[in-house]
């Protein structure tokens, strides 16, 4: 009891974070991702699930929770990586955009609007910028996607 008193009384949270890593072996936290990655995966089917039905009020929540899962799997693993991969350089932009269409898609969905517009231009703008992030995480995968996009614009326009 000792040990683990002593690795969770700290005098700062960087020792407090770094404690829960000891105290959880790497198949705990793979099975804490994994379990987020379900929800996020139950979350994203009962959001359109919720649109078949007219409720984009619930699509908009559902779809942002599935997003919240996603993400909270990612710090399960690895706390200061997804921390530094947030806040770098490349993908600083895209972060924040991401982050504030959360925000904003769970906002619209929780004060109950029935405009489809308004959901559909945050969804867009969230599922856009949550793609570019994730897109950064891929070796060349911006560029290899702006040279298809590039690509088939020129196909399609001319």
């Amino acid at each position: 009891m000792n040990e683990y008193s002593r690795l969770w009384v700290g005098d700062d949270e960087e020792e407090e974070d770094e404690a829960w890593y000891k105290l959880t072996d790497w198949s705990d936290r793979i099975y804490v991702g994994m379990m987020c990655l379900g929800m996020s995966l139950l979350c994203t089917i009962l959001g359109w699930l919720s649109m078949r039905e007219g409720r984009v009020g619930s699509f908009a929540v559902m779809s942002a929770l599935s997003s919240v899962f996603t993400i909270s799997g990612s710090f399960a693993i690895s706390w200061d990586r997804t921390v530094d991969a947030i806040s770098s350089k490349e993908r600083r932009c895209a972060s924040i955009t991401f982050l504030s269409s959360l925000v904003l898609t769970l906002y619209i969905g929780l004060a109950g609007s029935d405009s489809s517009l308004l959901i559909a231009t945050t969804c867009s703008i969230f599922f856009l910028s949550q793609a570019w992030y994730t897109l950064s995480y891929i070796p060349y995968g911006r560029d290899a996607f702006k040279s298809c996009f590039g690509s088939c614009w020129v196909m399609c326009m001319g």
